[in-house]
């Protein structure tokens, strides 16, 4: 916990000068989230399924797993 010191012995919990985040150009808490540069594009739904995402790679792992699944299924005898 910021700001807190547990030391030993009888003087107990000592009040330690707050943890400084200087940053130049971020005044406050708002602008360090969403100031220039910090926030991201968010990517197009073809970005996300194409296969060098990690989530568009499990999609199309997980297609070819049911389609793999299903034909394995069709080839069995009754």
């Amino acid at each position: 916990m910021a700001g807190l010191n547990l030391g030993s012995g009888f003087s107990g919990a000592a009040q330690t000068p707050s943890a400084s985040y200087s940053n130049p150009g971020m005044n406050s808490v708002t602008s360090a989230a969403f100031g220039p540069g910090v926030t991201v594009q968010a990517p197009s739904p073809t970005a996300i399924l194409s296969p060098s995402n990690p989530l568009g790679l499990s999609v199309w792992v997980g297609m070819g797993a049911v389609v793999l699944l299903v034909c394995v299924r069709r080839s069995l005898p009754n």
